[in-house]
């Protein structure tokens, strides 16, 4: 599968054009980055600076609400995020060619990382979801009337 241009994003986000996001658009965009042509990306940030804050959002909700997070994958974020902090208060329309290539890569390797704890953590929920409901037909088996066991 390659990556989605402007057209597939603008569908799925189902909007007209980039400029001026709402902020459930940005959210929803952020876990897509990874998936994304780069130019798309830069074109987004260009019209949509805060971009920015919303993939820092996503990828410190994705630390909080997973436990198993390594120390490791959380100063690796915390450092993506510093460096994207720098560039915050800018205007995007006055970066460098090569600020805008690197602001752009971080975006997509912050929500590349943070999608991956997001997705660990789903699958981690799924696994003690299925033990629960595992458990519970287990228990009902057990305690059943002999009677009534299928």
């Amino acid at each position: 599968m390659g990556l989605l241009s402007e057209a597939e994003v603008l569908n799925k986000l189902d909007v007209r054009s980039f400029v001026n996001l709402s902020k459930e658009k940005l959210d929803a965009l952020v876990p897509m980055l990874n998936n994304i042509d780069p130019s798309v990306v830069k074109n987004i940030l260009y019209h949509n600076p805060s971009l920015m804050g919303a993939t820092i959002n996503f990828a410190n909700t994705a630390i909080s609400s997973n436990d198993k997070c390594t120390g490791d994958t959380q100063s690796i974020i915390q450092s993506i995020i510093s460096v994207i902090h720098q560039y915050m208060n800018m205007n995007t329309r006055n970066l460098t060619p090569e600020e805008v290539n690197m602001l752009t890569d971080k975006l997509i390797e912050l929500a590349k990382l943070s999608a991956d704890i997001t997705k660990d953590n789903r699958g981690f929920l799924a696994f003690m979801g299925s033990l629960v409901v595992g458990a519970v037909v287990g228990l009902a088996y057990i305690f059943a009337p002999e009677d009534k066991h299928w």
